[in-house]
């Protein structure tokens, strides 16, 4: 769908709700002590007298609101004489309801059309409460505005907080941020509903999050603000905005009053992750005490609003401290965003530095090290500036606190990123090649002992996650690939065993593997968990020169694009005597002609060649 398409129908989706909403009049008068009443609602236009109903237009369709004319006209009997009475219903910014009797005007009314937007879904602050009052926290974190910013069929969505985290928020027009400062100080001056609605409407659509940052600088430049005016508009704004940007507005402009009655308030709010970037800005803005409050908030989330808290904490107390490096560094969306933060402001190398350290700096630590070394957007350890001496303690403490196999798995990744680089000046790991290689010797070590190898196998029945086990074994080069072909033939379809396989360049047990899913699996007829298995192994069978025509081949028949794809590629990768048969050659031609993907055409052409 493009861009246009999208925003056209998500507008028309948002204007069709909004109007609902607020498409329901009544208008009554009284005629020879006789009610008469004209009610229209989304639906339909009744005509009652008496509360009795003579007349009614359906509205079909939603659209037919705005072209269905046909007036409530009907004979009615009152009080033994009969009268025509004639309604009719007219206008687009305003409603005008006139009512006749046998051609007399009774009754002539105007209604101006007024929406709210704040009204017509519900309010986000309760639907935080109601949840944090049952559950102690937030459990559903999709948020009543949900329609509005999104359609049904959209794919991608970004998790609660990610998107003020991976969005420029200075990156909107300047223009807009000055026109929102103006309205927002009118509104101080002279408060009154139709300001505070143009407010609202200009903060609720998700360009608001693209020039907050420039707002909230020209606000902070702003001199003589009244503190209590403004106090009072960020809770209105916070008590009755039912979209999250406008309720982000209400928070950040909570922060530049004095915060200190809200803080419980504030707390609530934040621990929904799509707010909690805006609480904490609030808090180190508009309380006393602001990294105690951010750390009570950022032991309570565990998502993007963890690392928004994790970002701006300091370590005011040993208490903060010890939690940064302990629980800080571990979260829901990738360790690596907070391992550097935690480290630093930790202080990690002096931790590490003494001679016993507690198990639970020990985890910690090891989390902490992990996301160094993971490739991320972040700091890694190439710039962490103590990475050689926590390196070093941390493998002498894992000599002691290393006992299974999630407390051993750091030291493979140790050893991951130690092997992993050329021999000379160790740049990454700031020491000499000597010391890389006494650092080597004591990773070896540890790894050394016999009783992984028990405990890797014993995992693999018992361990919902493969991933760990599986990591320790290549470092203490275990071989599993007999074990996991065995568990396969058995139905085992983890997709982590058939990953193993298809990497681990074994020819002979990669041939058993795609024998047995010749043998085992219908490809027709797929489950979903078979389906990844087959996809695993059509991604690597390029890898294995003249292995499995025959499954590539059916695979070609299932109508699967990135299937597909994937047996064309293995084909561009092979010499062309393992496929160059007229079957397979049936096949690239069919793909080269009618295959609906254009990627997948082009290579099959070139293959013709």
């Amino acid at each position: 769908m493009s861009k246009f398409k999208r925003f056209m129908r998500l507008e028309w989706q948002n204007f069709k709700e909004e109007f609902k909403e607020d498409i329901h009049y009544e208008w009554e008068t009284d005629y020879k002590g006789h009610i008469i009443k004209v009610v229209m609602d989304i639906h339909a236009k009744q005509l009652f007298v008496d509360q009795t109903l003579v007349k009614q237009v359906q509205y079909p369709s939603f659209v037919s609101h705005f072209y269905t004319f046909k007036k409530l006209k009907e004979k009615v009997e009152i009080d033994g004489e009969t009268y025509i009475i004639d309604a009719d219903i007219g206008g687009i910014k305003s409603y005008v309801c006139t009512i006749k009797v046998d051609g007399t005007t009774i009754f002539k009314e105007k209604e101006v059309l007024d929406f709210n937007p704040s009204e017509y879904r519900q309010a986000i602050l309760p639907f935080i409460i109601d949840q944090v009052k049952v559950n102690g926290k937030v459990v559903n974190e999709t948020l009543p505005d949900e329609s509005y910013y999104f359609l049904e069929d959209d794919d991608i969505r970004f998790a609660p907080g990610a998107a003020d985290q991976l969005i420029d928020d200075t990156y909107g027009f300047s223009s807009d941020a000055k026109s929102l400062l103006k309205l927002l100080l009118k509104q101080l001056n002279t408060p009154n509903h139709k300001t505070r609605r143009a407010i609202y409407e200009k903060v609720r659509d998700k360009e608001f999050a693209e020039y907050v940052g420039i707002f909230r600088e020209l606000l902070r430049q702003e001199e003589g603000i009244d503190q209590e005016a403004l106090h009072n508009e960020a809770l209105w704004f916070i008590h009755h905005s039912s979209h999250r940007y406008a309720m982000q507005f209400g928070i950040m402009i909570l922060g530049f009053s004095n915060c200190e009655e809200d803080l419980t308030l504030l707390h609530t709010i934040g621990l929904h992750e799509e707010f909690t970037l805006y609480v904490a800005d609030a808090f180190l803005q508009g309380t006393k005490n602001p990294h105690e409050n951010l750390y009570l908030l950022a032991k309570e989330v565990n998502g993007w609003g963890k690392i928004a808290c994790v970002e701006r904490l300091e370590p005011v107390t040993d208490e903060i401290k010890e939690w940064l490096l302990t629980k800080g560094c571990e979260n829901s969306i990738m360790n690596h965003y907070l391992a550097y933060s935690c480290a630093m402001k930790g202080e990690l190398d002096v931790a590490l530095a003494r001679p016993t350290i507690s198990e639970s700096l020990y985890n910690g630590a090891g989390q902490i090290i992990e996301g160094l070394l993971e490739e991320g957007p972040y700091y890694t350890i190439e710039e962490y500036p103590h990475a050689r001496d926590v390196l070093n303690s941390y493998v002498q403490h894992a000599k002691k606190h290393a006992t299974t196999l999630k407390k051993l798995y750091p030291i493979a990744v140790i050893q991951c990123y130690i092997m992993g680089e050329e021999i000379g000046d160790y740049v990454g790991y700031n020491g000499t090649l000597a010391e890389k290689l006494t650092l080597e010797d004591e990773i070896k070590s540890i790894l050394e002992n016999s009783k992984w190898k028990p405990l890797i196998v014993q995992s693999l029945d018992v361990e919902p996650d493969l991933y760990i086990p599986i990591r320790i074994a290549q470092a203490i080069q275990f071989d599993l690939s007999h074990i996991f072909l065995e568990k396969m033939m058995h139905g085992n379809y983890d997709i982590s065993l058939y990953l193993y396989i298809m990497q681990s360049h074994n020819r002979q047990v990669v041939e058993k593997l795609i024998h047995f899913i010749q043998q085992a699996i219908d490809l027709q007829h797929m489950t979903p968990e078979q389906e990844e298995c087959i996809d695993i192994a059509i991604s690597y069978i390029s890898d294995y020169e003249g292995i499995g025509l025959s499954f590539i081949e059916k695979c070609m028949q299932l109508n699967n694009r990135r299937f597909e794809y994937m047996a064309l590629n293995a084909f561009c990768e092979w010499d062309t005597d393992y496929w160059n048969t007229p079957t397979i050659l049936s096949h690239i031609k069919r793909v080269a002609k009618e295959s609906k993907d254009r990627e997948n055409r082009k290579i099959a052409k070139s293959l013709l060649k």
